[in-house]
């Protein structure tokens, strides 16, 4: 289960404009503890920091929370589960069932409904 939290109010590295954070996503550009997909490449930074605004997140976990792939910003698996989890009246629990290097198998239960049981599988 992922141990990542949502920001819930902004902090001093939120930016509150446009020209904010594309001062930001430039610094950023600049930073080796940036993913590779993200360094020198200011722009993606501020689509990344604008998509992770729109989810509620700050800077650093959009960055740390999506990736580019094929030019889109995309989730990992534990921000997904963040924003699930985040949503307690919706989401009962999200739990993982078992876990083997071939396959894993989480549990999940929506309010109101049955719990789901999903298998996902390594593609090799």
């Amino acid at each position: 289960m992922s141990n990542l939290a949502i920001a819930s109010q902004q902090t001093p590295f939120t930016p509150t404009g446009i020209e904010q954070a594309m001062s930001l996503a430039g610094t950023l550009a600049k930073s080796a503890l940036l993913p590779e997909a993200l360094r020198n490449k200011p722009a993606d930074v501020l689509v990344v920091l604008i998509t992770g605004h729109e989810l509620g997140l700050s800077p650093m976990q959009a960055v740390r929370g999506l990736y580019v792939v094929n030019g889109k910003a995309v989730l990992s698996a534990d921000l997904m589960v963040a924003l699930v989890l985040k949503h307690r009246d919706v989401c009962e629990y999200f739990r993982l069932e078992k876990s083997t290097d071939a396959e894993a198998t989480y549990v999940t239960k929506r309010a109101g409904s049955e719990p789901v049981r999903q298998i996902g599988r390594a593609h090799v």
